[in-house]
């Protein structure tokens, strides 16, 4: 059973034992903080800083509210054996994270070859850390730890889906790519327009130009398996390609231009000659 002290500064469990940690987040009065939107992910790192394994944490609840589950089953701490690792819990953020803990592993010996009982449990117990906010804005803050009886049957909360839009504009007749802005973790987003692929997956998508202008308003649908508004349609719009100007004069072509969103024409420079009785 892994063990752990109470501020996470250190982790000891045998090889072979599964590695199941549960943390809960509370605010400075005791309630259970709502972690929608928000990520976070157990590190396992070498000296030298290289990763040597992680776990992202899975949002459940039961009803104590909603936490965290980081779990693995024995052959984890089969692979980190005589390994000296740093195991670090943290919230991700774009381009960076916010440490929240951070303490050794001591993975300890244990029979080897013990055969595995494929339709037994997974574990029986679970550590589960309660982290509480300082009703000081910036103090430490405080944990406590219980021995859980695993419970398989912990629920994954509901979500409600967003509005899904494109990083750029699609135009008729220019190719662009971008990114997929505003989905939900662990959504897939699809697309009904001709000329427009999306990787769901990467959250990319690419658009060849070829699909006719408008406003599509089931362009894109964003589907969850836990939303209580799966299959959420969200518009896209194409703009129409911009207008070919000529001079009709003929004896050169007029320059279009975009400003602030609306297309101006913009003739060329002309100069006359003094010598045609026209000045």
């Amino acid at each position: 059973m892994l063990l752990t002290a109470n501020d996470l500064s250190a982790f000891t469990l045998k090889a072979g034992e599964p590695f199941f940690l549960e943390v809960q987040q509370q605010d400075s009065t005791g309630a259970v903080i709502d972690l929608t939107g928000r990520a976070f992910v157990l590190s396992f790192y070498r000296d030298d800083r290289s990763t040597e394994a992680s776990i992202d944490g899975e949002e459940l609840v039961d009803p104590t509210g909603r936490f965290l589950r980081f779990a693995r089953d024995g052959q984890f701490s089969e692979s980190l054996f005589n390994k000296n690792v740093t195991v670090e819990l943290a919230e991700r953020y774009r381009n960076g994270r916010s440490v929240i803990s951070s303490g050794r592993l001591n993975v300890l010996a244990s029979a080897a070859g013990v055969a595995s009982l494929d339709n037994g449990i997974i574990t029986k117990f679970v550590t589960r850390i309660t982290i509480k906010d300082n009703a000081v804005l910036g103090g430490p803050p405080g944990f406590t730890q219980q021995q859980l009886l695993y419970k398989p049957d912990a629920l994954t909360p509901p979500v409600t889906l967003g509005i899904v839009k494109l990083s750029g504009t699609l135009t008729v007749g220019t190719a662009s790519t971008g990114s997929i802005i505003g989905a939900t973790t662990g959504s897939t987003v699809s697309e009904s327009i001709v000329g427009l692929s999306i990787d769901s997956d990467d959250r990319t998508y690419a658009w060849d130009g070829s699909g006719g202008a408008g406003t599509f308003a089931g362009g894109l649908v964003e589907t969850h398996p836990n939303a209580t508004n799966s299959g959420r349609a969200s518009p896209v719009t194409i703009m129409a390609a911009r207008p070919t100007i000529a001079n009709t004069n003929g004896d050169s072509t007029l320059l279009a231009t975009q400003v602030d969103g609306a297309q101006d024409a913009i003739a060329p420079a002309v100069t006359l000659a003094t010598d045609m009785g026209y000045l």
